[in-house]
């Protein structure tokens, strides 16, 4: 009994996904401009190379040693498969 206990656990852990991750990739960014005054112009874009939604709900920018918190002001908190996003200071 203890032998088909734990083959059938081995089979469940081999052949079934434990976790999904997401694959956000940092696609471009606007950090320096070469004239005149970039403060509040920097933005960074995502994309989301996945097959599933993810959720920004808790993502952070770290910056001077604070924590900035997404506030959306156009579109929605989570990022849908295959697209595309724009966090900007302003």
């Amino acid at each position: 009994m203890k032998k088909i206990l734990f083959i059938t656990t081995f089979v469940v852990f081999i052949f079934i996904p434990i976790s999904v991750s997401a694959n956000v990739i940092i696609n471009e960014i606007m950090y320096d401009l070469e004239e005149g005054s970039d403060s509040g112009r920097e933005w960074v874009e995502i994309f989301n190379n996945s097959d599933i939604l993810v959720d920004l709900t808790d993502w952070k920018l770290y910056e001077n040693e604070t924590n900035h918190g997404l506030a959306i002001i156009q579109g929605n908190i989570i990022l849908p498969k295959n697209e595309h996003a724009i966090i900007a200071d302003n």
